[in-house]
């Protein structure tokens, strides 16, 4: 099958913020337990690279042919995670955007291989799309991965052991929070400051 079809998208099972933070911690607690045990950044080797391959039977495979526009991909029917060899290398050594590259294909596995695949069984090839214009956000595959990969590279359980230790942690600024969990757990300031302000907003952690 053509990479165009691979890329393509499709119309995912309604997901909110919340059970897409519950589903990666689930998925953690059973195949990377560390992850939450400890306020720190989230092995993206292991995920990715050993991980993915017990749960889903997906492999990493370091694509030089990817566009500039495609920094990653997930490839359903190869069942392979493409991610760029020098992204890979930065995302290895710790820089934020990379990592969010490569959890975010992390996601997509998690998230959405299981409807995929039964998509392709039944070859329901009409359900793909082009583009995700006119589908919902709560059905977009690509904003379900994006919450996926920051939930996966700050999960609540690491989050509520660093603000434990920290005195007064969710009474400071917004933006002293974001600037000590991104460096904490090697995420962008960006992804770092959304995540937090969606936990406060939709009361997914105690934060008094």
């Amino acid at each position: 099958m053509s990479d165009d079809f691979v890329l393509s998208t499709f119309v995912a099972r309604p997901l909110s913020y919340g059970s897409i933070d519950k589903a990666t911690e689930d998925y953690l607690a059973q195949w990377m337990p560390e992850a939450l045990a400890k306020a720190a950044p989230v092995n993206i080797e292991t995920l990715v690279d050993r991980c993915l391959g017990r749960s889903h039977g997906f492999r990493l495979y370091l694509d030089e042919g990817l566009s500039s526009v495609h920094e990653g991909s997930t490839d359903f029917v190869r069942r392979r995670v493409r991610i760029r060899p020098g992204d890979w290398e930065l995302a290895a050594r710790g820089h934020g955007r990379e990592r969010n590259t490569a959890a975010h294909e992390a996601a997509h596995v998690i998230l959405h291989s299981e409807q995929v695949r039964q998509l392709l069984l039944r070859r329901e090839f009409s359900a793909f799309r082009t583009s995700e214009r006119g589908i919902p956000v709560y059905c977009r595959p690509e904003w379900q991965a994006a919450a996926g990969a920051v939930s996966l590279l700050i999960p609540r359980p690491a989050l509520a052991i660093l603000a434990s230790a920290e005195e007064g942690f969710w009474n400071w600024d917004v933006d002293e929070e974001a600037r000590l969990v991104s460096d904490v757990f090697a995420v962008s300031y960006t992804s770092t400051l959304n995540r937090l302000k969606k936990i406060k907003e939709m009361g997914l952690m105690r934060v008094s």
